[in-house]
């Protein structure tokens, strides 16, 4: 019994190591094609589908990690849309093979924390604002 009271209890036990992946994802100098990153981080979002609640406290650092390189990115878009004189949609004329890819993992990662964790919640933890940034 008593050992039983001393029991931790770790409900989002692979925290730590879905920050560290995340964090090597949003890097454009690191392996963010990493297949058993991918798969890793994939097999534990489909775990916590049904508890996705269990995510909450790490949620927003999860968010975040992701969403900075994206705002970046759309950044320097806007800034070269801006500068531009004829309107060019193009994102291929903007950003680097590389980082078209970059940018397609992070949507798709964002992707899966959303269809683990709910729309509705996910987007209240998003960025609301518009940032310029010159």
């Amino acid at each position: 019994m008593a050992s039983s009271a001393k029991q931790e209890y770790v409900f989002f036990g692979e925290s730590e190591r879905i920050i560290r992946i995340l964090r090597e994802m949003a890097s454009l100098d690191a392996d963010f094609e990493n297949q058993s990153n991918n798969e890793f981080f994939n097999i534990t979002m489909q775990k916590y589908i049904e508890q996705s609640n269990l995510l909450d406290p790490f949620l927003e650092q999860m968010l975040a990690i992701l969403c900075e390189p994206l705002i970046e990115y759309m950044s320097r878009f806007a800034q070269e849309f801006m500068k531009e004189e004829n309107i060019n949609l193009d994102l291929e004329d903007h950003f680097s093979s590389r980082e078209l890819s970059h940018i397609h993992s992070l949507f798709k990662n964002l992707g899966i924390i959303t269809n683990t964790r709910g729309y509705k919640i996910v987007m209240k933890m998003l960025p609301h604002e518009v940032i310029f940034r010159c």
